[in-house]
């Protein structure tokens, strides 16, 4: 079960049973919220869950997902990742179409959420809200997905110890890729905030 702090994510690996056995060895600190078993239906299916705006309240924006394996198939509103985790036997080609096909959803949905936002503090501010500020007027934070992509393969898992499709190792090496990429993350954030402070 998903916890508070629980960070939702995408597999695309080509092995159901593997890409099973990963999703429950993320837990409780990753949710598979979808899985795709093939290049098709990651083409198709990340990039549309990706361009759903922060902002929307429709309970059902998706068709059924290919694969029922990710959380999302119990939901009536989809949870949007964070991340997507690639697994082995993929190609830096295949990688290379989900990363530029789910960058460019995500960026869009930034964009319409932005605009969602903006429209609706207008039409608080017509609206007389009595406080006369209409609010922060910080319309793009909100908006703004942060995508990470994080893949593991077959040298990662010998390296780690593993030997064959062991999703012991898979889970364990995503887990410090992904460590790695929300710390520099946070020291990116860090360094922008100071370099705001000092101007």
């Amino acid at each position: 079960m998903a916890t508070a702090t629980t960070i939702p994510v995408a597999v695309f690996g080509k092995d159901p049973k593997i890409a099973r056995s990963v999703c429950e060895k993320l837990l409780p600190d990753f949710d598979a919220v979808h899985v795709c078993l093939d290049l098709p239906t990651a083409l198709a299916e990340l990039p549309a869950l990706f361009s759903i705006p922060t902002t929307t309240t429709t309970t059902s924006l998706l068709a059924p997902a290919a694969c029922p394996l990710g959380s999302n198939a119990a939901r009536a509103r989809p949870v949007v990742p964070q991340a997507v985790f690639f697994g082995g036997k993929f190609s830096d080609a295949e990688y290379r179409a989900i990363v530029d096909a789910v960058s460019s959803a995500a960026a869009t949905a930034a964009v319409d959420s932005t605009k969602q936002q903006q429209q609706q503090q207008n039409e608080r501010q017509h609206r007389g809200s009595g406080s006369g500020s209409g609010g922060s007027g910080d319309c793009g934070g909100a908006g703004a997905r942060r995508v990470h992509f994080v893949k593991v393969q077959k040298l990662d898992v010998l390296a780690a110890g593993g030997f064959g499709p062991n999703a012991e190792v898979i889970a364990k090496v995503f887990r410090k890729k992904m460590a790695a990429a929300l710390e520099k993350e946070e020291g990116g954030a860090a360094a922008a905030a100071s370099r705001k402070q000092r101007m």
